[in-house]
């Protein structure tokens, strides 16, 4: 809250009458004033005209107009309602749920799903804005086959669930009203390559892609899985987001492309056999952050 001037009111007076009429020219624009009418035009809010302010500023002849110029980052009642209500949380803050998943043994693919259901049902019941499942975990699906399979035959079987695993966790996020980044499915793409895709499933029913650019080599190796060639922000609600599929953290450019397209969150799902393998992966994603932002 402060006071501001009329530099122009001692040569429009005359034709005014009284300060009164001749701020509501200018509020109504039929009159530009220098100060008063940029003020309005950049959200100030005009409270009342204050007599003998300043007798020394003659241009004004003495008027203050007291304004005030409210900040965006301090919610009004109403607003703070909505947000103690919805976990308490400023609007430019993001709740985000990291799943350490057990890899257990399932009899059918909605026993997986039921697996799944809990660890998003306990991030949206803490208000969470994402939950965030880890690099292939989806590997538990294995788990049902009745024989051994050699590597190849085994991500051969886990592409045949995608449409399954797709509808099932998009509703999910539906349901939850939350957004999921859904790991990574190896996925047989319409070319005819395997790639690993991360499936980010939105809370508004719409799902992305984003494939794993960087495969390793083990994964070349032993599953044939090929290496995408696209990468892009997702636009959310809790705005644009990039994902880096584990080994793709490891490569600076990755993140600086997202960042430059406007990433403000990059996700990495991740899986590691190795307690160094962990480590590069986080090690990495924390020197992604601090050379872009």
């Amino acid at each position: 809250v402060f006071a501001g001037r009329l530099p122009t009111l001692s040569k429009r007076i005359k034709k005014f009458g009284t300060v009164e009429a001749y701020v509501e020219a200018i509020q109504s624009k039929q009159q530009r004033d220098p100060v008063l009418s940029f003020q309005l035009r950049n959200d100030f809010e005009l409270i009342g005209i204050i007599p003998n302010y300043l007798d020394a500023d003659t241009q004004s002849l003495g008027y203050g107009m007291h304004l005030m110029w409210r900040n965006p980052k301090v919610l009004d009642d109403e607003t703070l309602a909505e947000e103690k209500s919805y976990g308490g949380r400023h609007p430019d803050s993001v709740r985000v749920g990291s799943v350490q998943y057990k890899q257990r043994k399932v009899a059918s693919f909605e026993e997986f799903i039921d697996m799944v259901r809990y660890f998003v049902d306990v991030v949206a019941d803490y208000k969470g804005d994402f939950v965030v499942f880890p690099e292939l975990f989806t590997l538990q699906l294995l788990s049902m086959e009745p024989e051994e399979l050699t590597p190849m035959e085994a991500i051969e079987s886990l592409t045949k669930y995608t449409p399954q695993f797709v509808e099932a966790m998009r509703d999910l996020a539906l349901r939850y009203n939350i957004n999921i980044i859904g790991g990574s499915h190896p996925t047989r793409v319409p070319n005819g390559r395997v790639e690993n895709i991360c499936y980010v499933f939105l809370r508004d029913g719409t799902v992305h892609e984003q494939a794993k650019i960087h495969p390793t080599p083990n994964e070349a190796y032993w599953w044939n899985i090929q290496g995408g060639s696209e990468l892009d922000v997702i636009q959310t609600d809790c705005g644009p987001i990039g994902v880096l599929i584990c080994y793709d953290s490891e490569f600076p450019e990755l993140a600086r492309h997202l960042t430059d397209q406007g990433a403000q969150i990059l996700f990495v799902p991740f899986c590691t056999d190795e307690r160094q393998g962990y480590l590069r992966v986080r090690y990495c994603c924390q020197a992604r952050a601090v050379e872009n932002q």
